[in-house]
């Protein structure tokens, strides 16, 4: 299963990283119209040219989303997320958006992510 995030640094990054040395595939969906800011851990950039309008992307393409933190995109990109009916797991949220799932720390986001994909179709 491959991650789709938003390519660039910080958790983008590391998330991507943790899939590369995984065995993984990252993908990431970036704003700019080109790669000049992907992170060295995508496995796939795709530059969209979109801005911001990319989150819907993300959101879109993630079987579940994982958001860590709570940026005003990483918010929009649950807040869509739930809108379509995905399962939607946080980490370190400063607010908490109806029908996300909050996690107690690193190792319980990972058992419910897991949870999740063990019960998709």
């Amino acid at each position: 299963m491959a991650i789709v995030c938003g390519g660039r640094g910080g958790v983008m990054a590391a998330a991507a990283r943790g899939a590369s040395e995984g065995g993984g595939i990252s993908i990431g969906i970036l704003p700019e119209e080109d790669a000049r800011n992907a992170n060295e851990w995508l496995s796939v950039a795709v530059p969209t040219g979109m801005g911001e309008l990319r989150n819907a992307i993300v959101a879109r393409s993630g079987v579940c989303l994982v958001a860590i933190g709570g940026n005003m995109g990483t918010l929009s990109e649950m807040a869509m997320g739930l809108k379509w009916g995905k399962p939607v797991f946080m980490l370190h949220g400063d607010i908490a958006l109806p029908g996300a799932v909050a996690a107690a720390n690193a190792n319980d986001l990972l058992q419910k992510v897991v949870n999740s994909l063990l019960s998709w179709r």
